[in-house]
């Protein structure tokens, strides 16, 4: 009996031991499961930490380079603007009152003779014979004198004057009856009168 009762006990403790080592190796398994999972969840942050950075670094990029092209057109744009200023000549306003259409020109020290104006019924053609500038002057004065040698030197610092013939059209925006055309001068400037068409209008009887 007494041996009997010493073999349960001692498979009793065997059964502990093995129940023990179980428990420990689940909780070892337990630990680097967490542990690999924590390192997973420490990689996925600093990927997506340096994501962020990439990210955030791009659009710092992206934003100096958007704002150095804006810069960029700004100056651009007054370039052209100046350009198309200085270029597009004769200037001119072209206004609409009632039934006509008006242009002005600026015309200084310009006269009449040195015009050429045309128009269709869509459009107003300028020719202006400029006078010319000193640097041609000074050119004709010194091959009067037939002395090169001392000719005044001529160094433009700024050129916005024109010289020789220029030419503009300029588009309008409805037909005109060229017939009824007028221009004159009035100081510097041509003014020039652009009767509208009139539409034909025919009364309709109701019946």
């Amino acid at each position: 009996m007494a041996r009997k009762t010493k073999a349960k006990k001692e498979k009793a403790s065997e059964k502990s031991i093995e129940l023990e080592t179980e428990v420990k190796e689940k909780s070892q398994e337990t630990q680097e499961e967490n542990k690999g999972k924590m390192e997973d969840s420490n990689l996925k942050n600093g990927i997506k930490e340096n994501t962020e950075k990439i990210q955030t670094h791009a659009e710092k990029v992206l934003d100096d380079i958007i704002s150095t092209f804006k810069g960029k057109q700004e100056e651009f744009g007054k370039t052209i603007s100046n350009y198309t200023t200085v270029t597009e000549k004769p200037l001119v306003d072209l206004l609409e009152i009632d039934e006509s259409l008006i242009l002005k020109v600026d015309l200084p020290n310009i006269s009449k003779d040195d015009v050429i104006l045309e128009v269709t019924e869509e459009s107003v053609e300028i020719a202006v014979q400029f006078e010319e500038d000193i640097e041609e002057m000074v050119k004709e004065a010194a091959a009067e004198e037939e002395s090169d040698d001392n000719s005044p030197k001529v160094r433009y610092i700024l050129k916005e004057r024109s010289k020789g013939k220029i030419e503009r059209s300029i588009p309008l925006p409805v037909q005109i009856n060229i017939e009824e055309v007028a221009a004159r001068f009035e100081g510097s400037v041509l003014i020039v009168d652009l009767p509208k068409i009139k539409e034909p209008r025919f009364k309709v009887d109701i019946s």
